[in-house]
């Protein structure tokens, strides 16, 4: 767990010097190794956005505040509980 035991290790998003390429670099290696043991590697992604649907903004913020999470984390998982929409497109569909 990091200081203070709020996030675990394995957690790159929001943090210091660990940037969506580190993740990236990480990933891949660790598929790597995996493949050269013969093994299968599974990954798990979370949609944060989903994570949060049925959760009182506010009161989740203001507690997160109180146990004192990073600032940057805040408002990050603050950004993501904010109307937003994704529109994505596949060989021009």
């Amino acid at each position: 767990m990091s200081e203070g035991g709020l996030l675990h290790d394995g957690q790159f998003g929001c943090r210091k010097r660990r940037s969506a390429i580190d993740t990236l670099g990480r990933l891949m290696m660790r598929v790597e190794e995996e493949w050269g043991r013969v093994n299968t590697a599974a990954v798990l992604l979370m949609d944060v956005k989903g994570a949060f649907q049925h959760v009182a903004k506010g009161n989740l913020i203001k507690r997160m505040e109180q146990m004192g999470f990073e600032a940057d984390l805040v408002r990050w998982v603050e950004s993501f509980m904010e109307e937003r929409q994704l529109i994505m497109s596949m060989d021009g569909k």
